[in-house]
């Protein structure tokens, strides 16, 4: 997406230091590091119609408008055939800019968000959401910093990289 082209393109001609992506491509002159590993799962208000034993069932996934994240909106597309690809029709009706969003979105409607399992674990079981994994195989969310070669063994790029890598 046109959000993680810029990454590298920033990186590559030295307006940015490090940057943290979670669409990794290799390319030549740039570092990668697996910094951290989320799961997605769905997201439903607890008076949702179709909640049955604090889940939803495929069918009925299938059925909901959903709430994705994108921080490129032209990823809505991209996220339709990866939804479609697993037999799921994807029925937007809301793409966010960031994952902390979905749960705010999702209270109080029938809508059907998928949001990663970190941001969630930030919210109380008395929060009014039920989260579950989503009835169909859905892979990690991969985040990696990515630095230009060049910086790698700067002593000051190096404690920059490992300070984000522990706050992370």
């Amino acid at each position: 997406n046109a959000v993680h082209e810029d990454a590298y393109a920033l990186i590559d001609g030295g307006m940015v230091d490090l940057a943290l992506v979670t669409q990794v491509s290799k390319q030549p002159g740039i570092v990668v590091r697996e910094v951290y590993r989320d799961t997605v799962m769905c997201v439903v208000d607890r008076r949702h119609p179709a909640l049955r034993r604090g889940r939803l069932s495929r069918a009925a996934v299938k059925r909901a408008s959903h709430v994705l994240v994108s921080a490129d909106r032209r990823m809505g597309t991209h996220a339709g055939a990866f939804f479609r690809d697993r037999g799921v029709p994807l029925n937007l009706a809301v793409l966010l800019p960031h994952w902390r969003n979905v749960p705010e979105v999702v209270r109080g409607t029938d809508l059907v968000g998928f949001s990663r399992k970190g941001i969630l674990r930030a919210f109380k079981p008395s929060s009014g959401l039920v989260f579950f994994p989503p009835p169909f195989d859905l892979p990690q969310i991969v985040f990696s910093q990515i630095w230009p070669e060049r910086s790698n063994e700067e002593p000051g790029h190096i404690w920059l990289r490992d300070l984000m890598f522990s706050v992370i």
